[in-house]
């Protein structure tokens, strides 16, 4: 009794970093061992129950995941991976309780979100090595004498510099980067002096919007999960509103979250090419209200016609229109000498286009693509 007493004294004594480091090297043992077995004992055919694997869009890394962990899909294993992965399906599934299948389906959410942030995080860790140590730099001697004149912040200099960012608790030179030399962050924006930008911005910013509640409330009941996946692109169905359709969706999200982000978040005039440049979205909601291709007759402002798309005619397209119309196809363009103007004029002359015989529609459809003709 005394020496069980003992035993269990020195047990509690030990070093809990050596019981993580046996727990550790044990978890590995066990690992291998099942990668050795799976390997080299030919699977038991015990009719047992296998869930139905789908490996249509299988990559390498799942190949990969597959034979180096395929070992510990065993037995009741396979519930699990069925209901982690299809839900209670089958009847019989109901034997095993839900806790430890959404665990795993959660961790396999986190992973890929841990994979896809990974560049940035370790940009991040680049720039706290670079910017927040000590270290001698070579740098050229323009280099240094631009800085020194500017004031500006070398790598290896943390000790003479003592930036803020350095201290904090998660270490993000972007966010402080934007903050401190542009002036960029919630509401920072926000100034009496800045509502001309505001107002430049507006136009997009009202048709972003309305076209994304728009679609969101003609599509309220549909599946959350299928607002942020692309399945959508791929299935082949008849649209009723191809400016509305639910492939769509990811756009629409995508979108939105950018108009946000630009009304709360940065310098509001840089909405315009950020929102043109980043997604087709606004081209479409413009697209939409639009009813006629006529732009060289008096019917393109009819009286049936909508505020919006009066707006639209007056704001967006004539401009464009006329100058490539005025400029003889593009080529008395300022800017005709550059690398996508090039292409865009080699485009529009192989095809015959004519803006002004053609009309809106086609500019927009030329400018974004056929995806609202899947």
């Amino acid at each position: 009794m005394i020496q069980n007493e003992q035993s269990s004294k020195n047990f509690q004594q030990m070093d809990s970093g050596r019981l993580q480091i046996i727990a550790f090297y044990s978890r590995v043992f066990i690992l291998i061992l099942q990668y050795l077995s799976n390997i080299l004992i030919p699977d038991h055919d015990a009719d047992a129950f296998l869930y139905p694997k789908d490996n249509s869009g299988n990559t390498i890394f799942d190949k990969c995941i597959d034979h180096l962990f395929g070992g510990l899909v065993r037995w009741d294993a396979q519930y699990f991976m069925h209901v982690a992965r299809y839900g209670y399906t089958y009847e019989k599934t109901l034997a095993f309780f839900p806790l430890y299948p959404l665990c795993v389906r959660l961790i396999a959410f986190v992973i890929l979100s841990v994979v896809l942030l990974l560049p940035f995080v370790a940009f991040q860790v680049y720039c706290y090595i670079k910017f927040c140590t000590n270290f001698e730099t070579n740098l050229p001697y323009n280099i240094e004498i631009d800085a020194q004149k500017n004031n500006y912040i070398l790598p290896g200099e943390f000790s003479k510099h003592n930036q803020t960012w350095c201290y904090s608790k998660l270490p993000l030179a972007y966010s402080y980067v934007q903050n401190h030399y542009w002036n960029v962050g919630f509401l920072k924006y926000y100034e009496v002096q800045q509502i001309p930008n505001f107002l430049l911005a507006a136009p997009i910013l009202c048709f972003v919007f309305k076209y994304c509640l728009e679609h969101l409330k003609l599509h309220f009941t549909t599946k959350f999960k299928d607002l942020f996946t692309f399945d959508r692109l791929s299935k082949k169905t008849k649209l009723t509103d191809p400016f509305h359709g639910q492939h769509l969706h990811v756009f629409v999200i995508h979108a939105l979250f950018l108009s946000v982000f630009c009304t709360l978040c940065i310098h509001i005039q840089v909405t315009t090419r950020l929102l043109c440049s980043a997604t087709p979205l606004f081209y479409w909601s413009c697209a939409s209200y639009l009813k006629s291709n006529s732009l060289n007759n008096f019917k393109m402002f009819r009286l049936d016609q909508s505020l919006g798309e009066r707006f639209i005619k007056l704001y967006y397209i004539i401009p464009v229109a006329q100058k490539i119309y005025v400029g003889e196809s593009l080529q008395q363009w300022p800017c005709k000498n550059s690398g996508r103007f090039h292409a865009l004029f080699l485009f529009i002359k192989s095809s015959g286009y004519h803006p002004l015989q053609r009309g809106p529609s086609n500019i927009l459809r030329l400018l974004t693509g056929s995806i609202l003709e899947v």
